[in-house]
């Protein structure tokens, strides 16, 4: 994209704003200039101003979300100006707004409730603008709760029945109809009250549903950044090319922060799924139009095909269509097949869903060539049945890259190693000219905060049996090393619960804590238990700073399932050695490095980062692989290290828990 010579002024003006936030404005905030940060601000304002592509790898304690905010905000004062030297109002694309894009609602809500906010009001106190800035999340119908749903649930459930907290969750929805924004609300109650994804945009209670009000207000005021998630943003893509009405306002740049988590969406909004939430929700569903007989039939079919999916996938990670599967893929079909034939116009939601469940199970039980066949399963064990269009990345080109705008892709891990052309190819921008790199290192100090730690002896990972029990026996010490105060990462479900099981065993001084599919909640009572142990399969996007996480435990690298995915792009290799440089390393590199963040969140955390697989250590294969891609950690072999580290780093206060549980 040409700029034209006052533009290039404008965008001058612009970069010296950048210079005075952050060394002069920010600072009488409590902020320290940072270099990188400010390196970071000006690389992105350019980039967006210009039209191009930045993939930005920027670290822990980098600032890369002050760094954007303020690259958008300075560019949208000058266009503005620029648009009236040219004698145009500020209508049209000088007040387009940009869209912000990440994967968890937590950043999502903290870039609308506390970052915008912030900047705004200290660069307005400034005089450097002259009017504030403003942001609006932006989510699907189900996260937002319907009137008369939610009062006809408050008013029918049993009370009596329901702990405190969710009592006061279900009354809450009298008040906030944001279902995000109300914790210890039930999956059961959020299912029950959210607006129903075949709403119509008019209604008969349209005059008094906030959900509507809401809607059209953010239409025709729209804040200057426009805050959802990747699904969200690939969804409104789509419906701008005719599927459906827009879900965001034309926008003029596009941010994508945890961009390493774009395929994935990628991957999920060029297919079809059926989850065994799905299955319950129409269940359920059919059930409130009095279709019991269906819905009974429905989920007796789905229940004894998802069991023979779990005792496939303990197997493998393949999916198989043995004879056993098609004969209930079929079963299923044809119960679908003679439910959908007495569908009235009244039931045209249901009707588009069972569509849905029928399309996803037709490609599973045939030999399609256009798409990848997925079993997975989820944190509680839950399997799923998904489809993947194999030329996802071509289609994720089209939605977004060809667009005539700015982007800006950021992450803390979208480099593995020094390299990107791993998130490039996943993303569909190899070759693409308008690419630019950046990476801009942590400001931590790891020389003298961290700790990498890898045992000497470990059997291979191969050997199931035995580095479970070995991985278990190497917790426990590591656990009594750092006195709790410990986050254990896993890669599956089914290995969690078997080491779970085992520390039991130990009769550990430490609160012992595991995610079998629980919430938020229980993660608030770890980080309330001062030293407690947490075992989790979640790699990214929790945060817990501070002395609550001061040991970091990864039994076995992160390498990807084999699954129909993998197995397609390696199909493309000759040598299965390649592939594995080529596509399975720099994957696992980019989960470790997630995984690894894990450890460190503020500038003053001190932790141990400990690895168990052999396959890391010295004389293991991927040694130097995974030490360019973490940071500068010092390494040690012995757990004496660890202990002395631990005394050395924490204060008398991080040992006074200890009492408790003796």
């Amino acid at each position: 994209m040409s700029i034209s010579s006052s533009e290039l002024i404008f965008l001058e003006a612009a970069h010296n704003d950048i210079e005075r936030v952050f060394r002069n404005i920010l600072p009488l905030h409590g902020h320290t200039p940072r270099e990188g940060q400010i390196s970071l601000c000006h690389t992105m304002l350019e980039v967006l101003a210009k039209g191009n592509i930045a993939l930005a790898d920027a670290g822990v304690g980098v600032g890369k979300t002050d760094a954007y905010i303020v690259a958008a905000a300075l560019l949208h004062k000058y266009h503005a100006r620029c648009f009236k030297n040219h004698g145009l109002h500020e209508i049209g694309e000088g007040a387009m707004p940009f869209v912000i894009s990440t994967s968890s609602i937590q950043l999502q809500q903290a870039i609308a409730d506390r970052y915008i906010p912030f900047l705004s009001k200290a660069m307005l106190e400034a005089g450097l603008l002259t009017e504030p800035f403003q942001g609006e999340i932006r989510k699907g119908k189900r996260n937002y709760a319907c009137r008369d749903r939610a009062l006809h649930r408050i008013n029918t459930a049993n009370m009596e029945r329901k702990n405190q907290r969710h009592k006061e969750a279900l009354l809450r929805l009298r008040e906030e109809y944001d279902l995000d924004r109300i914790p210890n609300l039930s999956g059961y109650d959020r299912m029950r009250v959210c607006v129903p994804d075949g709403c119509p945009e008019v209604c008969e209670h349209s005059d008094r549903c906030r959900y509507m009000r809401y809607v059209i207000g953010s239409r025709q005021r729209p804040a200057l950044f426009q805050i959802c998630n990747h699904h969200f943003l690939l969804a409104d893509a789509k419906h701008k090319e005719g599927v459906g009405p827009p879900l965001l306002p034309c926008y003029r740049g596009l941010i994508i922060d945890e961009a390493h988590l774009l395929y994935e969406a990628a991957q999920s909004i060029c297919g079809q799924s059926i989850s065994v939430e799905d299955v319950r929700r129409i269940v359920n569903a059919l059930k409130q139009e009095r279709r019991n007989a269906f819905a009974n039939q429905l989920w007796a079919s789905f229940e004894g095909l998802f069991q023979a999916i779990l005792r496939q996938a303990a197997k493998s990670e393949l999916f198989n269509r043995d004879a056993a599967c098609r004969v209930l893929l079929k079963q299923t079909l044809t119960v679908i097949k003679d439910g959908e034939k007495n569908m009235g116009a009244s039931c045209r939601n249901l009707a588009r869903n069972l569509g849905v469940m029928r399309s996803v199970l037709e490609r599973f039980l045939g030999e399609y060539r256009d798409v990848y066949c997925l079993i997975e399963l989820d944190d509680r064990g839950h399997p799923s049945l998904r489809t993947v269009e194999k030329q996802y990345r071509t289609a994720l080109c089209h939605l977004l890259w060809e667009k005539k705008i700015g982007f800006v892709l950021t992450s803390g891990t979208l480099a593995a190693g020094k390299d990107m052309a791993f998130i490039k190819s996943r993303l569909g921008l190899a070759g693409d000219p308008r690419v630019m790199e950046s990476i801009t290192p942590s400001p931590f100090d790891y020389g003298n905060n961290s700790l990498l730690y890898l045992p000497k002896e470990m059997p291979p990972c191969n050997d199931r049996e035995n580095f479970r029990q070995a991985a278990a026996d190497e917790i426990t010490r590591l656990i009594r090393a750092t006195h709790g105060h410990t986050l254990v990462l896993f890669t599956s479900y089914a290995e969690m619960k078997e080491v779970f099981d085992r520390l039991k065993e130990k009769e550990l001084s430490y609160p012992l804590f595991a995610m079998f599919g629980r919430g938020d909640n229980y993660l608030s009572v770890f980080r309330h238990s001062g030293n407690g142990v947490l075992l989790n399969t979640r790699m990214e996007g929790v945060d817990y700073p501070g002395d609550q996480v001061s040991s970091l435990i990864i039994p076995r690298l992160p390498f990807p399932r084999r699954d129909a995915i993998h197995q397609g792009d390696k199909a493309r290799y000759q040598e299965t050695r390649q592939f594995v440089r080529e596509v399975a390393l720099p994957e696992m590199l980019l989960k470790l490095r997630q995984a690894a963040g894990r450890g460190m969140r503020l500038v003053t955390d001190t932790c141990v980062i400990s690895i168990l697989d052999s396959r890391c250590a010295p004389e293991g294969n991927y040694h130097h692989d995974v030490l360019d891609a973490l940071p500068p950690y010092p390494v040690t072999r012995e757990l004496a290290d660890v202990e002395a580290f631990i005394r050395a780093k924490k204060s008398s206060a991080y040992f006074e828990m200890e009492s408790k549980y003796e």
